[in-house]
Formats: C-alpha cells, sequence, structure tokens
C-alpha cells in the first residue's frame, strides 16, 4: 500500500471516529433533552391524540397498509411506522414502546444534521439548536408528531454540499422526509432556487423527486378536502412580526409587554440582516436557501392555524418549530465570522432564545393507565379508552374499542400474544 493510500485510510479512520463521538454525545443529550422537556412522558409514556384515535382505526382495518392512508389529509410515514411496530410488538405496552422508538427516530434525525455533508457550518451546533428550539414541547417524544421530525429531514438534501455528487442519500431524505410532512410542498420553490443556481444534473435529478414527492403529497390532500384556504388568510406584518420574531427572542402573553416584544423583533431581524447579508452579496448558496426557506415555512404554518390564535409554548407550538429552527441556523452560519461584533449578537440572540426554552419548555400531563385500560377492554363487550389531547384529566379525547378488537389487538402482538 503506497503512503498516500495510507494517509487516506488514517485520516478515513480519524473522521469515523470523531463522528461516532459525535454521533454518541448527541444521543445522549438528545435523551436528556427529551426527558427535561416533557418528564411525564419519560415517567408515564402514553398516546397523544390521532395515534390513538385515527392511526389506531386504520391499523385495525388495514394492518401495515396504513402506511399507505394519510392522516388529517396528508401521509405521516414516521408516525405510521412507529405506531404499526408498536402495535404490532405490544398493544399492552404500546405506549412504552412507541414512546422509545420515537426517542431513536429523534437520536437519528438530530445525529443526521450534524453527520450529514451538508454545507452548514457548525453543523453540530445547528443539531444542538434543533432540541433547544424555543418552542413548546408538543413535538418532542410522542409519535404523533414524529412526522415533524421527518419533515426536518427535507432540509438536508436542499443544504447538500455541491461537491458531493452522491444521490442515492439525498433521495432517500427527500422520499422519506417528503412522505412524512406536507412541508415537501412549501420547500419545492427552494429546490428548484438551488437548482437554478447550481445547474447541476445531481440536483435536477433531487428536484424531479421533490416535485413527485409534492405531488403525491398535494394530490392526498386535496382528494380528502383539506386544502388550504387561500381566500380565509388573514394577517397583519406586526403580528407576524412579534410573533415569529419577537417571541423567538421574548415570550410573554401580557399585553403590557407588547412593546418589549415588538422591540425584541426589530433587533432580532436586524441581527438576522446583520448576520446574512454579507454571505448573501458573496451569493453563498446555504444562506440564500436559509432565506428563501423562513418565509416559506411561515406560509406553511399561518395557512393550518390561524395567527391570532398560535404561540410557541401554549397554542400549537408546532406551528413554529421550523420556523425557528431556521432563524437559529442563520444566526449560527455567523458563529465562525471573523467580525467579533456580528459574532456576538448572533450568541446574544441565540442565548436569549434559548433561556425561553429553559423557562417555558417542559411540559407535564395527568397519569392516564394505558395497561388498565387494556384489561378493561379484554373483559367489557366495548370500553371506552382515553386518549391525551392537551395533557390535562379534564380534556382527554376518546375512542371506543369492542372486546373483540382489543383481543384481536392482543392476541396478535408479538411479545403478550397468544401468536
Amino acid at each position: 500500500m503506497s503512503l498516500d493510500a495510507r494517509s487516506q485510510n488514517a485520516a478515513d479512520s480519524e473522521i469515523r471516529k470523531k463522528n461516532i463521538r459525535i454521533g454518541f454525545l448527541l444521543a445522549v443529550l438528545t435523551i436528556v433533552v427529551l426527558v427535561f422537556r416533557r418528564p411525564d412522558q419519560f415517567s408515564n409514556p402514553y398516546i397523544w391524540v390521532e395515534d390513538g384515535t385515527t392511526i389506531l382505526n386504520q391499523y385495525l382495518e388495514h394492518g401495515w397498509l396504513t402506511l399507505f392512508y394519510p392522516v388529517n389529509g396528508y401521509f405521516i410515514t414516521p408516525t405510521k411506522i412507529i405506531h404499526t411496530l408498536s402495535v404490532m410488538l405490544s398493544f399492552r405496552w404500546f405506549p412504552e414502546i412507541s414512546y422509545w422508538l420515537t426517542m431513536l427516530f429523534t437520536i437519528f434525525v438530530v445525529s443526521a444534521i450534524a453527520l450529514c455533508p451538508t454545507a452548514l457550518r457548525n453543523k453540530t451546533w445547528c443539531a444542538v439548536s434543533v432540541l433547544f428550539v424555543p418552542t413548546g414541547s408538543e413535538v418532542f417524544a410522542v409519535s404523533e408528531y414524529a412526522l415533524w421530525w421527518g419533515g426536518l429531514l427535507l432540509f438536508l438534501p436542499l443544504l447538500w454540499k455541491k461537491s458531493d455528487d452522491k444521490i442515492s442519500a439525498r433521495l432517500f431524505l427527500v422520499v422519506f422526509g417528503g412522505l412524512s410532512s406536507p412541508l415537501v410542498i412549501f420547500l419545492a420553490p427552494a429546490y428548484l432556487v438551488r437548482t437554478w443556481l447550481t445547474r447541476a444534473r445531481v440536483d435536477k435529478m433531487i428536484m424531479s423527486a421533490v416535485i413527485v414527492v409534492a405531488g403525491i403529497q398535494a394530490a392526498a390532500i386535496h382528494f380528502s378536502g383539506q386544502s388550504p384556504q387561500w381566500d380565509k388568510l388573514s394577517f397583519s406584518i406586526p403580528l407576524l412580526a412579534g410573533k415569529f420574531f419577537g417571541w423567538f427572542e421574548y415570550w410573554s402573553l401580557n399585553p403590557a409587554m407588547t412593546p418589549i416584544v415588538a422591540g425584541a423583533a426589530i433587533l432580532l431581524g436586524l441581527i438576522l440582516l446583520m448576520s446574512s447579508w454579507p454571505k448573501l452579496r458573496r451569493f453563498d448558496l446555504v444562506m440564500i436557501l436559509l432565506c428563501i426557506g423562513l418565509p416559506l415555512c411561515i406560509l406553511s404554518a399561518i395557512l393550518r392555524a390561524p395567527l391570532p390564535a398560535m404561540d410557541p409554548y401554549n397554542t400549537a407550538p408546532r406551528y413554529f418549530f421550523y420556523p425557528f429552527i431556521l432563524i437559529s441556523w442563520i444566526l449560527i452560519q455567523s458563529l465562525n465570522s471573523t467580525q467579533p461584533l456580528r459574532c456576538f449578537f448572533a450568541i446574544a440572540a441565540l442565548a436569549s432564545a434559548w433561556m425561553n426554552f429553559l423557562l417555558f419548555a417542559p411540559w407535564h400531563h395527568s397519569f392516564l393507565d394505558w395497561r388498565t385500560q387494556v384489561d378493561q377492554c379484554l373483559v367489557r363487550p366495548e370500553f371506552m379508552f382515553q386518549i391525551h389531547f392537551q395533557g390535562r384529566a379534564d380534556s382527554q379525547w376518546g375512542e371506543r374499542l369492542t372486546n373483540a378488537q382489543c383481543k384481536s389487538l392482543v392476541d396478535s402482538s408479538v411479545f403478550d400474544g397468544k401468536n
């Protein structure tokens, strides 16, 4: 073996060891943060919203074919996989299994952000920022919301290094991420801009895949009658700026604090401009795509929920998940700047946002005993299962299962069934 080959092998080995260390540390951090964000989901895992209603009924009727049935009008592949695998392994231990599978999937997504060959700078910090995103913990550690983590994978092929022309990993992320969330429809213009800027053959192939997957999601939404009602879209720029920029820095529902929120929005806007403008002037591909992706993600949010009712810690915090992540990533791109002042303001903005995360992110829920309900369903003609909606005992969803359905689910379980 030549000296150059030995040197290359040694360098590759060192990179693999470094990636293993980073992956391990991120896995540990992910578990710690998810337990911090949802301590009751760790000590008392439970089933939430459509996971215990729509998807469970689809599984009872179709089994594994439930993967091909949309929920709320679109495909949510990771949620369906976790749900189906959990019920198949053990219906009695459904909440615990789905919790840990969701944890593993979250670790996979966080590690992918740090380790995939994207052109993001400070990739490990970008991965950490996803865990520290200053929103309530609605989408964390709950299998129903794994779709939001699957959608996050769509940003990686978009930000892939131009020098890396391998297509298989990017295609997988586009297809899997695109079939996880309707976000693929909104990010399609960003992929189009990348293709136009690079003119690379591999980007044209990726763009074709994005169009196909976006078309599948759009068709599912259209035929389910869940299409956005554009004529009802109504918002004001000050309200939007306060919610998606001001609340990133300082969150308060007290009307007396509105001037502070407005000031925080203006200040963050100036910091984002300071962070992005030098790179935009140099036609930095990553910064261009991040700055295009941010308004697209905000648009996707306000088309799904009325803007006045949304807030990042109480009501529908999931709709702030992608915009706040992209804001964090734009700021993180400035951390290696040669301008100390630019670095300082970016760090200060992130520190303020992460303080919100520490103060307001943990979510708690009322105790519910899943296995006791399963046992009751096995001895009654039918039983109404309680399904968490907001986590409170006085606001539960209900799902009625017959004795025969419960017996079928238990008997077909791999670990505690008859088969």
